[in-house]
């Protein structure tokens, strides 16, 4: 079995490899209209003309766009012996059975590869190892090419972005142009996909804040994001967001686990 981060290539190896791909244009759409019987909608997105290997690559890129259930539901349609053959059904189910096993940050690092999107990793990679000013220039990139609608990966690129801002230094002790700036990459977050993890993140960076300028609304908004982070339940994604914050702001992350508030 071929490692992770070649899942794009490994799919699109094997729709390469079906004897329909050679065909023409139309040929190929009604192969994939009729017998996989792939989404209307996803078929008028698909530039079928080109070569096969641009035709696959394109189609992977679409289907990984559209989340891994969409990915796992095409390929769970060709594991199929009128469709395939027994080898090419043994391709298959061997990758749906690592598209199944990957967790919530290994399916974002396929989808971020899979788009090209190799600031946000690098950025991430590089603010582990505590070089902020780095990390900062890559994670200021990804935020610009990732596209909203790419909502997980955008509001981790702004997760990030924030942390770095922050490096190690206390949010208190930070200018006011940079707090802004934080509270708006992490708001951006929030309304982008709503986790308790950047919920708590906000709150405790306003916590931190209000030691050093006490005001009664400052604690308000303190109050309304752990109230609404104690709606959300944890998940093992907030833990693996939880790995960055500990690199950066250690503080904050310990009075965060030590509330057991994740």
């Amino acid at each position: 079995m071929r490692q992770r981060e070649n899942l794009r290539t490994q799919f699109s190896e094997f729709l390469q490899a079906l004897p329909e791909m050679q065909g023409n244009t139309l040929e190929r759409q009604a192969f994939f209209r009729v017998q996989v019987g792939l989404e209307p909608e996803l078929l008028t997105q698909i530039n079928w003309e080109g070569s096969q290997r641009a035709v696959a690559n394109d189609l992977v890129m679409h289907l990984m766009s559209g989340g891994r259930e969409q990915l796992l539901c095409c390929c769970q349609k060709f594991d199929n012996d009128q469709i395939c053959g027994p080898d090419q059904q043994a391709v298959i189910r061997r990758l749906i059975f690592t598209v199944g096993q990957l967790s919530e940050q290994e399916w974002e690092q396929e989808c971020a590869q899979s788009r090209d999107y190799a600031p946000l990793e690098e950025g991430a990679a590089t603010l582990e190892r505590g070089d902020y000013h780095q990390a900062l220039s890559l994670l200021k990139k990804a935020v610009q090419e990732i596209p909203s609608c790419e909502k997980r990966l955008a509001a981790k690129a702004r997760y990030l972005q924030a942390l770095a801002l922050l490096g190690r230094k206390p949010p208190r002790d930070t200018s006011l142009t940079v707090r802004e700036r934080v509270e708006e990459l992490m708001s951006d977050a929030i309304k982008l996909d709503q986790r308790k993890v950047y919920l708590l993140t906000l709150a405790s960076i306003k916590r931190d804040i209000y030691t050093s300028v006490p005001s009664s609304q400052l604690w308000e908004e303190v109050c309304k994001w752990q109230k609404q982070a104690r709606n959300l339940p944890g998940t093992t994604y907030d833990d693996e967001l939880l790995i960055y914050l500990k690199c950066c702001q250690p503080e904050i992350y310990y009075r965060i686990w030590l509330a057991k508030e994740v």
